[in-house]
C-alpha cells in the first residue's frame, strides 16, 4: 500500500518565509561588503552640498568628515560643519541607511564662568 504524505500550509508558509529572509540576508550583506566608507561620506556630503545650496551659502566638501560609530547598529557619523551655521550630523547605520540626523548648535553641559 502506497502511503501519501501530505504537507500542511503552516509548514509551506513557513519554508516561503524562510526563503524570503534567506535572500533578504544575502542582499544586505552584499550590500554591507561592497559600500565603502568613503562612498557613504561622498553620498551624505552631496546631500550637504544640496541643501547649503538651496539655502543660498557657498558650501565645500571639505565641510565634511566622519567618526567611528559608537552606539550598536551605527556605522558611523558623518558631519558637515559650514562656517558660522549649525552643523550637519548624519549618523549612518552598517548598510548605509540615515539612521538619525540632526541640525543644532552643541551645547555646553557645564556651564562656563
Amino acid at each position: 500500500m502506497m502511503r501519501v504524505i501530505s504537507i500542511s500550509y503552516v509548514w509551506i508558509i513557513l519554508g516561503i518565509f524562510l526563503i524570503f529572509l534567506c535572500i533578504v540576508a544575502l542582499r544586505l550583506g552584499f550590500k554591507a561588503s561592497y559600500l565603502t566608507e568613503t562612498d557613504i561620506i561622498m553620498h551624505y556630503s552631496a546631500i550637504y552640498l544640496e541643501n547649503e545650496r538651496a539655502e543660498g551659502r557657498a558650501a565645500q566638501l571639505t565641510d565634511c568628515y566622519a567618526l567611528a560609530g559608537t552606539k550598536m547598529l551605527e556605522r558611523m557619523e558623518v558631519i558637515c560643519a559650514p562656517k558660522n551655521m549649525a552643523p550637519y550630523r548624519y549618523v549612518i547605520g552598517f548598510w548605509g541607511q540615515l539612521m538619525q540626523f540632526s541640525r543644532s548648535l552643541n551645547k555646553d553641559i557645564v556651564p562656563r564662568t
